[in-house]
């Protein structure tokens, strides 16, 4: 079975699609990880807590 990347290009550029983590202590990206439906996400974290909640 072939997994399919969190990415696409479009006409207009490229849709990633990311789970974010806040508060993560630093900034990076973890690298990628299939959700429990099926998705491919790329996962990344920031140090920032988010802004409204």
């Amino acid at each position: 079975m072939s997994e399919e990347a969190p990415w696409r290009t479009t006409l207009d550029g490229l849709v990633i699609a990311c789970r974010l983590t806040p508060k993560g202590g630093r900034d990076a990206i973890d690298g990628t990880a299939t959700l429990s439906d099926g998705s491919r996400v790329l996962l990344a974290r920031v140090r920032a807590a988010p802004e409204d909640g």
